[in-house]
């Protein structure tokens, strides 16, 4: 299944051009492939192999589209999936327009497998997606704010995640995003996020992201090398202490994004790999900074 290509992994492929050959690779040794034939990549692979199961959200007249799509804010999305063999209207409680094609690829793949219609209705229905992917934290529910954390790490996927949760902002809510970008990867695409990040978001913090053996300073450096100019920024190279200054300073209705790190439960520095759980460390801070006393 091929869902996208976005700059990521170029300090070990060089070029996309290099990062896609390498890639394609995978799909010649497949009996089925089902390729999103939205992203210009996928079109490429799917004119290279032909005969492949090609999937469009934009009316491309692929083999297997998805049509009268409604985008249901933090509820989800929902939409009719058309092909040859295979007619469903799905529900999906996962947000987001992208997730109509990563729900529709899913959906197709299991009928290739000989998975009943209903079953991969029902599956759809119920699925709540990939752990640190756009994945709500459960806070108490005199909390009137929102934290999500997601795995976003390339600027299409911080692009995408942006778009998506400015659709269920409430009205006066902000849309917070902190951020990083790892040490020793990809250096190219770091203004590329602070361009992002910095024009998509409310208030963006930029903080560390598995470091390594970089200097926080350096890359975050470079991250705002790439921000908008006048734009609203805070740079708090510890995570931890990025991550308290958020939810201390939460308003009722913000949307709280936690980028980068998403089901990762460590952070790597140059003294390596430490236990670090966002979800612990919102739960202490909004004890900290929200408790019951203050209601």
């Amino acid at each position: 299944v091929f869902t996208n290509l976005s700059e990521d992994h170029l300090d070990l492929h060089g070029t996309m051009e290099q990062y896609f050959l390498t890639k394609s690779q995978m799909f010649e040794r497949c009996r089925y492939r089902v390729i999103n034939c939205d992203d210009r990549y996928g079109r490429m692979l799917a004119e290279r192999f032909g005969g492949c199961c090609s999937c469009s959200t934009e009316g491309r007249g692929a083999v297997v589209n998805g049509e009268e799509i409604r985008e249901m804010g933090r509820d989800g999305v929902e939409y009719k999936l058309t092909s040859p063999s295979l007619r469903l209207r799905v529900r999906s409680p996962m947000a987001g327009r992208f997730n109509v094609m990563n729900t529709m690829q899913s959906a197709i793949c299991a009928h290739l497998l000989g998975v009943r219609a209903s079953d991969i209705k029902d599956a759809l229905a119920h699925s709540t997606g990939a752990e640190g992917r756009l994945e709500r934290i459960p806070l108490d529910k005199r909390i009137d704010f929102t934290v999500y954390l997601d795995y976003a790490h390339t600027p299409d996927a911080l692009e995408n995640l942006l778009r998506t949760a400015r659709g269920f902002l409430p009205r006066g809510g902000r849309l917070v995003l902190l951020f990083g970008c790892g040490g020793d990867r990809d250096r190219g695409k770091r203004p590329m996020m602070g361009k992002i990040a910095t024009a998509l978001s409310d208030m963006a913090v930029i903080t560390s992201d598995n470091s390594r053996s970089e200097r926080v300073t350096d890359i975050i450096g470079e991250i705002i090398a790439g921000a908008e100019q006048g734009a609203c920024f805070t740079v708090i190279e510890d995570r931890r202490e990025a991550i308290e200054y958020v939810i201390r300073n939460a308003r009722g209705g913000d949307v709280i994004l936690l980028a980068g790190k998403g089901h990762e439960c460590y952070e790597i520095g140059e003294g390596g790999r430490k236990p670090f759980s966002e979800k612990e460390i919102v739960a202490e801070a909004i004890k900290k900074y929200h408790s019951p006393e203050s209601f």
